[in-house]
């Protein structure tokens, strides 16, 4: 349906996710060795604020978070 409607297909589905992966795993993926159990972790969550910061205002953003989505 997304993508009739030009929205994104599933070669985007796949990038998005694949990108994700390298940004948030790059002690698997990438140069920096993270050979410490806690790095992983570390890397995650430098990788998790990142895309906070760089969301967009979502549409549900306002309701409160003990109500249901």
């Amino acid at each position: 349906m997304a993508e009739e409607a030009g929205l994104f297909d599933f070669g985007a589905v796949v990038e998005a996710v694949t990108a994700k992966m390298i940004r948030r795993h790059p002690h698997v993926f990438g140069d920096e060795q993270g050979k410490a159990s806690a790095a992983p972790r570390r890397f995650l969550g430098k990788a998790e604020e990142s895309e906070r910061s760089a969301r967009q205002t979502g549409l549900l953003d306002d309701v409160a978070s003990a109500c249901p989505r």
